[in-house]
């Protein structure tokens, strides 16, 4: 059996973090190599080496592992063994992917149709997009083809935000600029109860409350040409306040004000993935990791989550090898 002891590089992690979930790559990691899928599989994660608390992680596939770490520091250290044997996690076991995004509303690492939250979201595609397949910033994206391409989500309204309430929405995102490209839309512009969020064509992230009036929010022109970036949007229900964030830092419209509260239909007439509720504006190229939450995150967070993914060999350390291997269920120490 392997044990390892995988620490962070304090410089990459900003402030001090609880409940978050970082992204392991095996292969691109200093001191560790590619695993199997089997091996992947059977790992399992430990905040500390007497392997006394162990971590919820989703395991995606073989190079792509998300765990979810209690107090991420910058001298946090995770403990990792696998023996390609055991059994991956049912995905609502105790330390199975869907305790991973507790704090989250929906996840899709490959901005297709699958969600990796308890909340039993189904994203149904629209325009014969086909998911995953292509190779993303973290792991597999999907390609949209800019014309009809796009998932509609029938949403779990209890634990999706609604009215006036909190709300992070964030995806790694790469398009063409030849249009107003759309990440998301969030209720119905046929309602004047919508959210829309996109890319404009100058590279501006953008999101339009309709109250019934438009009030577009636009960060500066952050995003460029058929490049990678993790785009993140972020209203705090109690100021009325948007926020955008490109590649971890502040794009220039941090805390804009829109005029009144949302409605509080806001989130009742669906959701839409790539397109808007008509079909238009629709994403054109890849993207991945779409995440959803009910909540609000520190600057510190988008900064650290975007350093975690944008380069997961500089976020690690040297893994080491730590051995004997701990058992887990007496605390003694025995050669495995």
């Amino acid at each position: 059996m392997a044990f390892k002891a995988i620490p962070v590089t304090a410089a990459q992690v900003s402030g001090s973090h609880t409940d978050f979930p970082v992204y392991i790559k095996p292969s691109a990691m200093t001191g560790w190599e590619a695993l199997t899928l089997a091996e992947a599989q059977s790992i399992r994660f430990y905040s500390d080496e007497a392997k006394t608390t162990e971590l919820a992680r989703e395991v995606v596939s073989a190079d792509e592992i998300h765990v979810k770490v209690p107090s991420l520091t910058t001298s946090t250290t995770i403990y990792a063994d696998y023996d390609g044997i055991r059994a991956d996690y049912a995905t609502d076991a105790t330390y199975g992917a869907e305790a991973v995004w507790g704090e989250y509303s929906y996840v899709n690492h490959n901005a297709g149709s699958s969600d990796s939250t308890s909340t039993g979201n189904i994203a149904s595609p629209v325009g014969g997009i086909t998911s995953g397949g292509q190779t993303g910033k973290i792991g597999e994206s999907t390609f949209y083809d800019g014309v009809d391409d796009g998932f509609t989500l029938s949403q779990n309204s209890s634990t999706f935000p609604l009215g006036n309430e909190d709300r992070v929405y964030q995806a790694w995102v790469k398009t063409d600029l030849s249009a107003a490209r759309v990440i998301l839309e969030y209720g119905s512009a046929s309602f004047y109860q919508a959210i829309r969020f996109l890319v404009t064509p100058n590279g501006a992230l953008t999101f339009t409350a309709y109250l019934p009036s438009p009030q577009p929010k636009s960060s500066d022109n952050a995003i460029s040409d058929d490049t990678y970036h993790l785009a993140v949007a972020q209203y705090v229900g109690s100021t009325r306040t948007f926020s955008f964030y490109v590649d971890g830092s502040d794009a220039g419209a941090e805390n804009e004000t829109i005029s009144s509260n949302l409605n509080t239909n806001f989130g009742f007439y669906g959701q839409n993935l790539g397109i808007r509720s008509n079909g238009g504006n629709p994403w054109h190229k890849e993207m991945e990791e779409v995440r959803f939450r009910k909540s609000t995150l520190s600057p510190a967070w988008i900064t650290t989550e975007y350093n975690n993914q944008n380069d997961v060999a500089s976020f690690w350390g040297t893994v080491t090898d730590v051995g004997p291997v701990p058992v887990a269920s007496t605390g003694f120490f025995a050669f495995v």
